[in-house]
């Protein structure tokens, strides 16, 4: 029976049997619509899987990029948060400078430490990398190159992963006259002859050096320069003998 129902088509083309050819033909379209069905399904998983693959890549790729990149963003960000606090010291001395003009008074500009080698702090007792202090009239009772409880302060605050001093480099930043050692962080020397991490500004507005003992120099004492590193590049903030600041920037060679 099965053997018959086999040929059955084939025998009806013989026959010119228009009901067998209708039925024969019924037959071969459901046949090729089966057959179909199998080469569409195969072709939509071999489609998938190539899809697959190339996801796999791409992700792949974007992860290598991602990697590379990180160091040179993370180098970025480091190199601004130096840049931005050397412009923040930059502010503080041109503010000094204007508010000794403007009040009459001297005031003095602290990075790091004071002239006893204490730390920095804000009016809130936390720390602050840099201080401008309104010491009042020249020669007063309480002009005296030391911050005192009450005093008129303001300070600035730091940038995470910054430190004093300038690494890497043996030269001193353009236009930077100073003759302090500036891998401790400024240029700046005392009439003591001493590394000093801080300046200060007279009435007229010129910058003087000056020791822990208060005691100032001559004019044009005051040029020089603080220095900040990150661990890979530097930066400076100079002063010049009349006031003038400017902020250089070091990676391999200072900036102009």
């Amino acid at each position: 029976m099965r053997k018959q129902k086999k040929h059955e088509c084939t025998r009806s083309l013989f026959a010119h049997s228009a009901r067998h050819e209708a039925k024969c033909s019924d037959h071969a379209r459901a046949s090729t619509r089966e057959t179909l069905k199998l080469s569409t399904s195969k072709q939509h998983r071999a489609r998938a899987g190539v899809t697959l693959l190339e996801l796999v890549v791409v992700v792949v790729i974007l992860g290598a990029i991602v990697a590379m990149a990180t160091p040179s963003m993370m180098g970025a960000t480091e190199g601004q948060r130096l840049r931005s606090l050397g412009v923040k010291i930059a502010a503080a001395l041109d503010y000094a400078r204007s508010e000794a003009i403007r009040t009459g008074n001297i005031h003095l500009v602290f990075v790091g430490e004071d002239t006893l080698g204490a730390s920095l702090l804000d009016n809130n007792g936390n720390p602050a990398p840099v201080l401008v202090l309104n010491d009042g009239r020249p020669g007063s009772g309480g002009q005296n190159c030391t911050i005192d409880g009450g005093e008129i302060r303001s300070t600035v605050p730091g940038e995470p992963h910054i430190d004093l001093g300038a690494i890497g480099t043996s030269g001193n930043a353009p236009a930077d006259l100073g003759a302090g050692d500036i891998t401790t962080g400024s240029s700046f020397r005392g009439p003591d002859g001493n590394d000093a991490l801080w300046v200060a500004f007279r009435p007229e507005g010129t910058p003087r050096s000056f020791d822990s003992s208060c005691a100032f120099g001559a004019l044009g004492t005051g040029a020089g320069a603080f220095y900040l590193n990150n661990g890979d590049r530097n930066v400076a903030v100079v002063l010049s003998p009349m006031g003038n600041i400017r902020v250089h920037s070091w990676n391999g060679a200072w900036s102009q």
